[in-house]
């Protein structure tokens, strides 16, 4: 049986973790704003793109949230 610490990591192409989902409060804290005006911007159809994940639980896709801060803000 082969141990786990002898595997080599896996390296993902960058076009991947481009489509990684992460939480809203990982990506209020990339953003630099708090958890709730990440969730109020969302609400009001200000904030990134959101994927549903299932229910209620929403996240936000790496790229979304890099295009989503690089726009303007007035």
């Amino acid at each position: 049986m082969a141990s786990k610490a002898n595997k080599l990591p896996i390296e993902i192409p960058a076009d991947l973790i481009e489509l990684r989902v992460i939480s809203v409060p990982m990506a209020a804290q990339i953003a630099d704003i708090s958890e709730w005006s990440m969730y109020d911007l969302i609400k009001r159809g200000a904030g990134p793109a959101i994927v549903r994940l299932c229910g209620r639980k929403i996240g936000i896709r790496v790229k979304d949230l890099k295009t989503w801060i690089a726009q303007p803000r007035a």
